[in-house]
């Protein structure tokens, strides 16, 4: 019928055929004997086709249905069909799939809930109550009260430059959820879908369309067009007035002042503290007498502070001496600041005054700063390697691209230590915007008898800027200049104009050499030295680009920008999977410490036990290295072996020999300890030239004791009588035995030498 209608301009005729008519096409099973849109009755126009929304069952896509497909066309055959190659399955074939599936539900909820699953009524009852399972095809399927499937359908519009029915609407099977629009609005030379009732009816008998036969005059025609204006005028100054009073009326003019009290201690103790870092005890302290006092905070790196703020962290950047005091105009030159929110740049909070209203510190947004630029590059503690370098570059670049987009439209104070870098390793801009803060001594054109002045900051000021006096709030040709020499510090990891790791003690004489040839406009400039070995060739050539004597030469930071972003190395993506392998190496080094440690540690533990169990039993020993306290025992019967040397004193007189004397100690220690390990004996004490040594105890051994000391002794006799103990001089001695039997208490007395007694 539609091809007979459009086909035979039937409806082109009758003018039916405009942006007023829409045309609605339901086609439920889009495949199974679906209607080929060609010139079955003529040719289609353009314009029919362009009228027509097509409504059919929304087309499942996925892997899911793919596959559930492949496996229908291989199995087709045995069921007598084959799928041509290019031929499509059939989205109700998987209808016919859910079904069994909804059936196989129905049976285990029937089966769960304790009925038989010939239970055709209470089959149906759930069935109509709202059911719901799970397809393997289509995800989740929903029945209705009324058994019946809850069905995604989409609504397709003809697209005249694919020559096709393109997606329109998607109407989900979810109830409650809007529809969602995927395809434009548009339709036939109006933003929006007609309405759905043409302006004058669809009988055309509406009175707006009805001829007027009464016409306008050309004073009432400019009367009515010009009131609607005068009104429409009056209303958008009134309005502007009253915006402009009630701004006025709410605006805080302090919103930015933050007093020095409301700031609460971190509780964190400092971090990164080094020789540069004096005034962290003043700024830290309560401060001396009669200076302004300071609030209590920890200085985690020499020009960052963190502090805590109504109850979250921020950041303090001490602002630059000479102090200045609050005024109102403070608050306007800091509107911008307020509104400046980016990854790369330090979020403004207010200014930290005293209670003498002298305004002491930025506060930013609490970022957990680490240090800054120049901290972390004197200490390299990182070990920074080229994607580390490359990604500290790229939040420099991203941040001074978003500054010069702004109001600022330039930093003008670009150091390494306005350059911040949290835990996360992100580097952050800070300092901008503060001209209003820097003194006149500090814009002032350096000369060469200033040798009290503080010359590190000029060190990254572009020579233009270094041959007259600066404004406040910089140049962008300068910060191009100043990047170029924190691309350089960040690349080399020196600092600027340094060759080697102790250009970092660099005087402040030294530093006014090198400024004062910067600004001499030498031939050739004095540049930072970087060779192509340390650093990546485009990398080198920008350098040069951007630190060019003439300021017009320097590339935009936006041309910088494109300029990185054509080399891999610059991505974000790049450094969190480089911080991902470093990690894993530190894993595994970090493993490999741990178990020489460990080894390390269990080997010092086996000496010290081994130094343990020589001087205490071994039982006694193992309760002693457990914890467990050892209590004095009472034994019933043990044996008891005391002996002394007759004759040491003979040996004492003739050895005038300290060394011979130990000698001859050793000597006999040996002989006895040789004899005494073949018995079951423990030796209690030495002392000089007498042994106590014990049996039966801690461990009893019966009424053994006396037999072992016995033969134990007359082996000492034997080992000792007829032998020399010295080497220089002869000498004979021999040993006095004595043993007794019976009770005894034996413990350990002491704990820094623990002794074991009887």
């Amino acid at each position: 019928m539609f091809a007979a209608f459009f086909g035979q301009h039937t409806a082109e005729a009758a003018g039916m055929v405009t942006s007023e008519y829409v045309y609605v096409a339901v086609i439920l099973f889009p495949r199974f004997g679906r209607f080929q849109w060609s010139n079955r009755y003529g040719n289609i126009t353009t314009n029919g086709l362009e009228s027509l929304l097509r409504l059919s069952l929304q087309p499942p896509t996925g892997s899911t249905f793919d596959e559930f497909e492949r496996q229908v066309k291989q199995r087709s055959p045995k069921f007598g069909y084959s799928y041509a190659p290019q031929e499509r399955v059939d989205m109700i074939v998987g209808h016919f799939y859910d079904a069994i599936v909804m059936y196989g539900n129905l049976l285990a909820q029937l089966h769960a809930a304790g009925f038989s699953i010939t239970d055709t009524a209470q089959a149906a009852h759930m069935t109509q109550n709202c059911m719901s399972f799970y397809s393997p095809i289509y995800g989740h399927i929903t029945l209705d009260a009324n058994g019946d499937r809850l069905n995604a359908y989409q609504m397709t519009k003809f697209d005249v430059l694919t020559g096709r029915f393109e997606p329109f609407v998607n109407f989900p099977n979810v109830r409650g959820v809007t529809l969602r629009v995927t395809g434009p609005s548009r339709w036939r030379g109006r933003d929006h879908l007609p309405p759905n009732e043409p302006l004058c009816g669809f009988r055309g008998d509406f009175s707006v369309c009805h001829k007027n036969d009464a016409s306008l005059g050309a004073m009432e025609v400019a009367v009515a067009t010009t009131v609607p204006i005068l009104f429409l005028s009056f209303g958008i100054i009134g309005a502007f007035i009253a915006g402009k009073r009630y701004v006025k009326k709410h605006w805080d003019p302090d919103w930015w002042r933050v007093y020095l009290h409301c700031l609460e201690d971190t509780g964190e103790s400092p971090r990164n503290s080094n020789s540069r870092n004096s005034k962290s005890d003043v700024i830290a302290g309560e401060g001396k007498p009669g200076q302004v006092p300071k609030p209590r905070i920890h200085v985690p790196c020499p020009h960052a502070m963190m502090a805590t703020y109504r109850g979250g962290m921020v950041t303090l950047v001490e602002l630059p001496d000479p102090k200045q005091r609050a005024s109102p105009a403070i608050g306007k030159a800091m509107t911008p600041l307020r509104k400046m929110l980016h990854p790369n740049i330090l979020t403004f909070v207010g200014i930290a005054v005293t209670d003498e209203d002298i305004c002491t510190y930025l506060i930013g947004d609490g970022c957990s700063q680490k240090s800054t630029l120049e901290a972390m590059l004197r200490l390299d503690v990182h070990h920074l390697d080229n994607p580390l370098k490359f990604s500290l570059i790229n939040d420099l670049v991203t941040g001074l691209v978003y500054i010069h987009a702004s109001p600022l439209r330039s930093h003008g104070s670009l150091t390494d230590t306005t350059c911040l870098i949290n835990n996360r390793f992100v580097l952050k801009l800070v300092g901008h915007g503060l001209g209003g803060f820097r003194s006149p001594d500090e814009l002032a054109v350096p000369e060469e008898h200033q040798i009290h002045r503080n010359w590190r900051p000029l060190l990254w000021r572009a020579p233009e800027l270094l041959r007259k006096t600066m404004t406040p709030a910089g140049t962008p040709k300068g910060d191009v200049y100043s990047f170029s020499i924190l691309v350089q510090e960040i690349m080399l990891v020196l600092p600027p104009f340094g060759t080697n790791h102790q250009s970092w003690a660099m005087t402040n004489l030294d530093i006014k050499d090198v400024v004062m040839e910067v600004k001499h406009r030498t031939f050739p400039p004095n540049r930072p030295r970087v060779s192509q070995s340390s650093c990546p060739v485009f990398l080198c050539n920008l350098m040069e680009d951007c630190w060019q004597e003439n300021p017009a030469l320097r590339p935009p930071f936006t041309r910088i920008e494109n300029e990185l972003r054509r080399a891999e190395v610059f991505s974000r993506k790049d450094i969190i999977e480089h911080l991902i392998g470093r990690l894993d190496v530190y894993a595994q080094t970090l493993e490999s410490t741990i178990e020489e440690t460990v080894q390390s540690f269990m080997e010092e533990k086996r000496r010290g036990e081994q130094v343990l169990f020589s001087i205490l039993p071994k039982f006694v020993a193992q309760l002693l290295v457990s914890g467990t306290a050892v209590l004095p025992q009472i034994h019933n019967s043990s044996t008891i072996h005391m002996s002394h040397l007759d004759g040491w004193d003979n040996i004492v007189a003739v050895t005038h020999n300290p060394r011979e004397l130990t000698h001859a100690l050793n000597t006999f220690y040996a002989i006895c300890d040789a004899v005494i390990e073949k018995y079951d004996a423990f030796k209690v004490e030495t002392i000089i030239d007498s042994n106590l040594v014990v049996s039966g105890l801690p461990a009893s051994n019966g009424t053994r004791h006396v037999a072992v000391i016995a033969h134990m002794s007359l082996e000492l006799l034997a080992a000792i009588r007829g032998r020399s103990l010295t080497t220089s001089i002869p000498t004979s001695c021999l040993l006095r035995v004595g043993i007794n039997s019976g009770p005894c208490v034996s413990g350990v007395i002491g704990y820094t030498l623990p002794k074991y007694c009887l």
